[in-house]
């Protein structure tokens, strides 16, 4: 509509130079000569008529992204079965939506869990969960994501915020990168690095520690909570990575022990002396 009215605005200026009698240019040098203020208040005139068409052109803009956002497209994932006609639809918002006898049902989040999720009916008699964040990469990013090989990063950090546009699919080293980057844009004075180091045969890699002692966790996007033993060690519980068919583990370590380990690049052999009781 506003890209129609703009084109409309540009056929009536150019319908108005074809009228019999003075042209616009002849207006416009008789209003030069009779009146020396008219040729500001004209040139003014044309920089309303163009910023109006600007604003027209980026409402129109507006417009067109956001029906694009909410346009509802089947629900596409592998432990979801196809069905003719789609019972299930998603949109670049993240809304999702089911229709049954031909009525429109938006569909509410199971709650008690951290990432946004959904119950969905694969039989007649059973349904499971969907993680939002894997709805929308399986529907929208056909072919690029593969569970056992990549992760789904939320631009923003906020697990919470699942339209596409805030997410991002990468395999774990790119993933390491970006959010190294990240948090050490929000935390200027912290390094952050790969833990590392920590076990003969599991790999940790999808967690981070800080220079501070805070470990982060490149699943939940989250920093670990600190158990504090009654010697007052700081203690946390780390769930290795089987994305690549890996030994799953499950290891309590000391936070000392994981900066050390990881910042010097091998295994712990020897006691730690500490310089400041503060950073454990």
């Amino acid at each position: 509509m506003s890209d129609h009215k703009a084109k409309q605005g540009i056929t009536i200026k150019q319908d108005h130079s074809n009228m019999e009698g003075p042209t616009v240019e002849h207006l416009k040098d008789s209003a030069s000569t009779s009146d020396p203020g008219h040729v500001a208040r004209e040139s003014q005139g044309t920089e309303s008529t163009d910023m109006s068409t600007t604003k027209h052109e980026k409402d129109a803009s507006t417009t067109k992204a956001t029906e694009e956002q909410l346009e509802w497209h089947p629900i596409s994932h592998p432990k979801l079965p196809i069905t003719t006609p789609p019972c299930y639809f998603v949109n670049k918002r993240g809304d999702v939506c089911s229709i049954s006898t031909g009525k429109h049902r938006l569909l509410r989040q199971v709650k008690g869990v951290n990432t946004p999720t959904y119950a969905l009916s694969i039989s007649k008699y059973k349904t499971t969960t969907f993680k939002l964040r894997e709805i929308m990469v399986y529907t929208f990013l056909d072919g690029q994501f593969d569970k056992d090989e990549h992760y789904i990063f939320h631009k923003d950090g906020q697990q919470k915020n699942c339209a596409l546009a805030n997410l991002l699919v990468s395999d774990l080293s790119t993933l390491q990168q970006l959010e190294i980057a990240r948090l050490e844009n929000l935390h200027p004075n912290t390094r952050y690095t790969v833990v590392r180091n920590i076990h003969d045969t599991s790999t940790f890699e999808h967690y981070l520690v800080s220079d501070n002692g805070d470990v982060y966790s490149l699943v939940s996007q989250k920093h670990l909570k600190k158990s504090v033993l009654e010697t007052g060690y700081q203690i946390a519980v780390l769930s290795s990575d089987n994305r690549r068919g890996l030994p799953k583990a499950h290891v309590h370590m000391l936070f000392h022990s994981i900066v050390l380990q990881s910042f010097n690049g091998r295994p712990m052999v020897t006691f730690i002396l500490h310089t400041s009781m503060g950073t454990d």
